[in-house]
């Protein structure tokens, strides 16, 4: 099939010739393949900083929860002396990094953040914290953690000071 500036043209629905070796599927609005080589569209990272205020996200978060927010923005600032910025729109995340992993991928991340809705606050830390920093997690109190994510549904229910130390430790780890 042509179209008519003599194009060849790829009915809707059908796989097109292989570019990178993956079948790409066209547009089928113009029926137009991309010219070989021609760099597919790249969609922004879901995980990037934006100009959302963070109030906006904050606001999202009532009751007792909405207070002790405060409290991790003021910690985080002070901490990392920078700028809280809103990340994914939800994160709120200080300073920034590049990274890349021996597979090639790579992307920019805050270098310490937090998110906070109405069941749990989730402080973002390096990478392996629980069995880097176990002494640590010994007398911080209640929590829950992951990878990388540290799970508190209060902060009355921690040390604070703690927090702190972890916070101050995966920025180190972050800098290098």
């Amino acid at each position: 099939m042509t179209t008519d500036d003599g194009d060849s043209a790829v009915a809707p629905g059908t796989p097109s010739t292989t570019i990178n070796g993956a079948s790409a599927w066209y547009d089928v609005l113009t029926l137009k393949a991309p010219a070989q080589g021609t760099p597919m569209a790249q969609k922004q990272p879901a995980m990037s900083p934006s100009e959302q205020p963070v109030s906006e996200v904050l606001d999202r978060v009532t009751g007792p929860r909405r207070a002790e927010a405060d409290e991790l923005l003021a910690l985080h600032a002070e901490i990392t002396g920078a700028k809280p910025v809103v990340w994914a729109g939800r994160i709120i995340g200080f300073g920034e990094y590049e990274y890349r992993y021996e597979s090639g991928h790579g992307g920019r991340a805050p270098e310490l953040a937090f998110a906070t809705n109405n069941t749990k606050h989730t402080i973002y830390l390096t990478e392996n914290f629980t069995e880097r920093w176990p002494d640590l997690l010994e007398q911080l109190g209640s929590y829950k953690a992951s990878k990388a994510c540290l799970y508190i549904t209060r902060l009355t229910r921690i040390d604070l000071g703690v927090l702190r130390t972890l916070l101050e430790r995966s920025l180190a780890d972050t800098r290098g």
